[in-house]
């Protein structure tokens, strides 16, 4: 467990007991606290193992991959093949088979409850029965799009490790985190339509589409760790 910080050790044992029992696990930890790292330190354990990343933009793996390459030990980027969420759509579409998995990643899965991404997934998903499929997100509803939690509908609420906190109305419950949940709320919520949205604009506008919704996420962050304190970080 090299490489790994306290409580991404933690979320790691979890994560490997509930896959000794059961096929599919979550991830749900904020933005920024190493849920990539976790599943790095999986991997690396599992070096026979054919692994798929999914992820809604290449830019976000492709910049991280070296760097837990460098930190987590027996890690290989080489080993895994990255598949943005917009690439599984369009090879949906177009009928192409599917690549074989033992483990896949869906990196930021709340995004897989977009209507024409979420059709990719799926068919990636029947088409390796046998799979481990790990999620990671800091935030798996999807308020824009009825309240949605995706960790109910692709892992029938299995949460291998749960970290609350105070940025994410999505799962904070504990502490000082309900007050800060209600003072931001309505403004997370007006902009997670946005977002939503997004993902099947960049269908038809494909890397405009992309960069503007990137831009568009950094400003509710930023908006809100300006808003509120540095959070409290404990496992559920």
């Amino acid at each position: 467990m090299n490489g790994l910080l306290p409580h991404n050790r933690t979320a790691l044992r979890g994560l490997e007991a509930m896959l000794d029992m059961t096929d599919r696990a979550a991830v749900i930890q904020p933005t920024g606290t190493g849920k990539s790292y976790v599943a790095a330190a999986l991997i690396a354990a599992r070096p026979s193992w054919d692994v798929i990343w999914c992820t809604p933009s290449r830019t976000i793996t492709d910049g991280r991959l070296p760097c837990l390459e460098r930190d987590i030990p027996g890690f290989r980027a080489d080993r895994v093949t990255v598949l943005t969420y917009a690439k599984l759509m369009i090879g949906t579409r177009r009928g192409n088979p599917m690549p074989h998995a033992d483990l896949i990643i869906l990196d930021e899965y709340h995004h897989c409850g977009a209507r024409h991404w979420g059709a990719g997934v799926r068919r990636l998903l029947d088409a390796n029965p046998g799979a481990r499929i790990v999620g990671l997100s800091a935030t798996p509803r999807r308020y824009g799009d009825g309240a949605r939690d995706m960790t109910d509908e692709l892992f029938d609420g299995r949460v291998a490790s749960r970290m609350t906190g105070r940025l994410s109305g999505a799962w904070m419950t504990t502490g000082r985190g309900q007050g800060a949940c209600a003072s931001i709320g309505s403004r997370y919520v007006d902009v997670l339509p946005c977002l939503n949205a997004w993902e099947d604009v960049s269908v038809r506008y494909g890397r405009f589409a992309l960069l503007n919704g990137r831009i568009l996420g950094r400003i509710l962050v930023l908006d809100v760790w300006r808003r509120v304190s540095t959070p409290d970080l404990v496992h559920a």
